[in-house]
């Protein structure tokens, strides 16, 4: 497990396509948003790739990690918390991006 808190938006259809892999998007927030409800990170209009991924076209799981307050993204708890999601929900491992702004595209 991840020592990051994350939210999960999964595709309409995920539950009930058992077999189908999904193309992963992990979106990494900037400073502002350290210390904010977790709920409240899918609201930001700069997560527009979970909003796209909602339409059949481009569905996908879009997972948006929390950095905890005063401290920067950590790499190796990234890979920890990527490996996790590898080997818990129905990825395509061909089909993994990474995104971010601010502090997150640092």
């Amino acid at each position: 497990m991840s020592r990051y808190r994350h939210y999960i938006h999964y595709p309409d259809d995920y539950a009930s396509d058992a077999g189908r892999r999904w193309p992963l998007i992990l979106a990494l927030h900037g400073a502002g948003e350290r210390n904010v409800p977790l709920e409240t990170l899918k609201q930001h209009h700069y997560f527009l790739p979970m909003y796209r991924l909602t339409t059949a076209e481009y569905a996908g799981i879009v997972v948006i990690p929390q950095c905890p307050p005063r401290e920067y993204w950590e790499p190796e708890a990234l890979d920890a918390l990527l490996a996790h999601l590898l080997n818990s929900e129905a990825v395509d491992e061909d089909r993994v991006y990474l995104t971010g702004f601010s502090m997150g595209g640092y």
